[in-house]
């Protein structure tokens, strides 16, 4: 009802009567915060977010799953809301990749991809019987997402679309902001939807001058920065920087995805190749060679994509960069300086030390340049093969949220 009025004194309105109830009952106490660690939990996740698009009449599709492509890519994290074994939320964060991300189809990005790294906030939901509770599900759902993007990929923006109808909160009580145009949106039955942006770099000195004087339960900054929901939470660690989960593909969550959600029937040979790539998996890299149309080139080395801080060396200076992914013969990195030719490289690590990487530059668009590595190194040859380590392994790297 506030949303004629200007935006600043709008938002001060929505702050004022923001609250989450804190006190916490014998049923929220046993609600659990986590990332999906099997496959149930992905198809629950998947049908939970179709079930509410039908309810809101914001899908005509019959899916029994609402998934996509973005699905089968390890670089897409879902974290879900549990009571008990049953889903009753979930929310997904999507890095950006080859594959790019599901807003380019809805809005224009490149300007952020410009700035450094992007990740998608995606598939929020919460169960309708459960949107009621007082502590409110979707509160620390979103601020774990959130703490995703910050801790674990530092990404420079998040983006998102919702509808046009909620884009007032996540104004005014979360601090978004909006760009592009609002329009309708074939994705969400054409329901007019906008776009907003989380600028990581302001992004928490924003909230914390929105919020100043407020009492936790009244202050998303606190709440963003105490996160009262910790006993309950299990959050991802990302070892020696490593992103990547592991992959969860097998037959059966294969089989369900094909079954119950009909994108996979729609993915060009393009995708497929990218999507093989990514997973490695040979049951899928078999289901789309069987029915490629082309011959495919694979990628010699698995991919694995980080977190890590690294310097460029030239001429006696040092240019902090930002690595993306890396692979036992290459590297693909950001960088706001120019790479020449050949290129020398300081990779921090915390439990590998101080990597020096002798490199040969293979490609560059705008600001992200893949690298080739020319000089073999022992220390990147353990720190690839502890990665794969850690993605075979049964630890799937969660840590009691702090």
């Amino acid at each position: 009802m506030f949303k004629p009025l200007p935006l600043f004194i709008r938002g001060r309105i929505s702050r004022s009567l923001f609250s989450v109830d804190l006190s916490l009952d014998e049923v929220d106490k046993k609600i659990t915060y986590q990332m999906v660690s099997d496959v149930s939990e992905i198809t629950d996740s998947l049908e939970l977010i179709q079930n509410n698009y039908k309810r809101l009449s914001m899908t005509k599709s019959d899916d029994l799953l609402r998934a996509n492509k973005f699905h089968l890519l390890p670089t897409t994290t879902i974290f879900t809301a549990k009571y008990g074994d049953e889903v009753i939320g979930t929310i997904s964060v999507i890095l950006d990749s080859t594959f790019g991300l599901p807003i380019d189809s809805f809005e224009d990005i490149s300007s952020f991809r410009k700035e450094g790294t992007v990740a998608e906030i995606a598939g929020f939901t919460v169960k309708e019987s459960w949107r009621s509770r007082n502590s409110g599900i979707s509160i620390p759902l979103a601020l774990m997402a959130l703490r995703y993007c910050f801790e674990n990929l530092n990404v420079d923006n998040i983006v998102l679309t919702v509808r046009d109808s909620v884009k007032p909160f996540y104004e005014d009580i979360c601090k978004f902001e909006t760009f592009g145009k609002v329009k309708t949106h074939d994705g969400v039955e054409g329901l007019r939807s906008a776009s907003l942006v989380v600028k990581t770099a302001d992004f928490y000195k924003r909230l914390e001058n929105a919020y100043e004087g407020k009492p936790l339960n009244k202050s998303l900054f606190l709440l963003f920065k105490e996160f009262p929901w910790a006993k309950n939470t299990i959050f991802p660690k990302n070892k020696s920087g490593l992103i990547t989960q592991r992959t969860i593909l097998d037959s059966k969550l294969i089989k369900e995805l094909e079954q119950k959600s009909s994108f996979f029937n729609e993915l060009s040979d393009e995708d497929k190749l990218v999507i093989t790539n990514f997973t490695k998996d040979f049951d899928l890299y078999r289901k789309f060679m069987n029915h490629a149309h082309q011959n495919f080139s694979e990628r010699e080395d698995y991919r694995y994509y980080v977190n890590l801080d690294a310097n460029l060396v030239s001429f006696g200076q040092k240019f902090p960069v930002k690595i993306i992914d890396v692979a036992k013969q290459g590297l693909r990195i950001f960088s706001n300086q120019e790479l020449d030719k050949e290129v020398i490289l300081e990779v921090d690590t915390k439990e590998h030390g101080r990597i020096v990487l002798i490199c040969e530059t293979r490609w560059a668009v705008s600001k992200y340049y893949g690298v080739r590595i020319t000089m073999d190194n022992d220390q990147w040859d353990n720190l690839i093969a502890f990665y794969e380590d850690e993605l075979s392994g049964n630890d799937l790297g969660y840590q009691e949220a702090s």
